[in-house]
C-alpha cells in the first residue's frame, strides 16, 4: 500500500483506510502516515503538517515549547503547550510550516509536579511540497518559494492565482 512496498490485501486495506479515518477525524497526525502516500486523504491531510513526535512513559504530562522564525530572520515568541497523547507514552505535536521557516523546539516532561526537560531539536522547512497537491498551503509554500529565490513573475502570477481562487471560493460557498 505504501508507495515502496507491496500491495496489501484490500481487506488489510480497507481496515488501514478506516483506520486513519478515525484518526484524521480525531485530529491525530503521526509522520508514519506519510507512508500511505497512494490514500488521497493521506496527502490532502498531512500536505501542510510538519510533525513533532515523543515517546515516554505514559504517566507523565508532556509539553513542547517552541518558536517559528522566519526566513528573514524574524521569529515569534516562544509558545508553550501540553502535547497531545495518542497512544500510552506516545505524544505529538503539529505544526505548520513554509518554505524557509524554522522551528525550534524543547520538549518537558511534568511528574509529580517537577518538570525536566529531555529533548530540543531544530527543524527547517525546505522541501518543496507536491505539486499535485492543489491546496492554499502548496500555492501559499510556492509563493514563498519564489519569493525567496527573487522570482517576482512567479509570485505575481501565483498571487493573483491565490486571490482568484480564495474569491471564487468566497462566492461559491457564501452563508446565505
Amino acid at each position: 500500500y505504501a508507495e515502496n512496498r507491496t500491495e496489501m490485501n484490500p481487506a488489510v486495506e480497507t481496515v488501514v483506510e478506516e483506520f486513519l479515518k478515525q484518526f484524521f477525524d480525531e485530529g491525530i497526525y503521526l509522520e508514519q502516515f506519510r507512508e500511505f502516500r497512494r490514500d488521497q486523504r493521506v496527502i490532502q491531510e498531512m500536505a501542510d503538517k510538519t510533525i513533532v513526535e515523543y515517546k515516554t512513559d505514559p504517566n507523565v504530562r508532556v509539553s513542547i515549547h517552541y518558536v517559528i522564525s522566519h526566513e528573514s530572520g524574524e521569529s515569534e515568541e516562544y509558545t508553550s503547550e501540553y502535547m497531545k497523547e495518542v497512544y500510552r507514552g506516545v505524544y505529538f505535536k503539529e505544526l505548520v510550516l513554509f518554505f524557509g521557516e524554522c522551528l525550534q523546539y524543547y520538549i518537558t516532561e511534568e511528574m509529580n509536579g517537577v518538570e525536566q526537560l529531555t529533548e530540543s531539536g531544530t527543524v527547517q522547512k525546505s522541501d518543496i511540497v507536491d505539486q499535485e497537491n492543489e491546496s492554499r498551503y502548496s500555492l501559499i509554500n510556492d509563493i514563498v518559494i519564489s519569493k525567496a529565490l527573487e522570482d517576482f513573475d512567479t509570485m505575481e502570477s501565483l498571487l493573483e492565482e491565490y486571490y482568484r481562487k480564495d474569491y471564487l471560493n468566497s462566492r461559491l460557498f457564501e452563508i446565505k
